[in-house]
C-alpha cells in the first residue's frame, strides 16, 4: 500500500496592500510553485503543514538551517521572493491566505499568469533555464 499523497500550491499575492493589511478578496494571485508531499500517519493538521511550507518557502534553502530542500532551491532559482502576509497557500482542496499571525481559511483567490519581480509564474522556465 503506498502512501497517501496531497497537492500543495503556493501563490503570491499581486496586490501592493496584501504584505500590509493581508488577503483581500478581490487580490489576484500568480500560481509560483505546485508539487505534491506524501502524508505521514497519523496525518499533520493543515496548520502544520502551514507552517512547514511557510518555513520551506523562506529558509528551506538556506544552508544554515539544516540541509537545502530540492523544492525551495527551485522555487528561489526560478526568482520566487519569500512566502509572506496575503500570499496563499491550497492543500488540495483547501485553501489559505497567509496573515500577520497564522493563517486564515478563504475561497480559492482570482487567479492570472502575470510576472513581476519576486513572482515567476508556475508555468514559467526557471531563472537558470532562461
Amino acid at each position: 500500500m503506498s502512501q497517501p499523497s496531497g497537492r500543495v500550491r503556493v501563490y503570491h499575492n499581486l496586490s501592493p496592500a496584501a504584505m500590509v493589511f493581508g488577503y483581500g478578496r478581490t487580490d489576484r494571485c500568480v500560481l509560483v510553485y505546485a508539487y505534491d508531499e506524501p502524508i505521514p500517519t497519523p496525518a499533520p493538521s493543515d496548520l502544520d503543514r502551514l507552517e512547514r511550507i511557510f518555513e520551506l518557502f523562506n529558509v528551506g534553502k538556506d544552508p544554515e538551517f539544516g540541509t537545502p530542500d530540492r523544492r525551495a532551491v527551485d522555487y528561489r532559482a526560478r526568482g520566487n521572493r519569500s512566502l509572506s502576509v496575503g500570499d496563499v497557500v491550497a492543500l488540495d482542496d483547501r485553501v489559505y491566505a497567509c496573515a500577520a499571525t497564522g493563517w486564515v481559511a478563504i475561497a480559492p483567490p482570482p487567479v492570472e499568469g502575470r510576472s513581476r519581480p519576486g513572482t515567476t509564474p508556475f508555468t514559467e522556465p526557471a531563472a537558470t533555464d532562461r
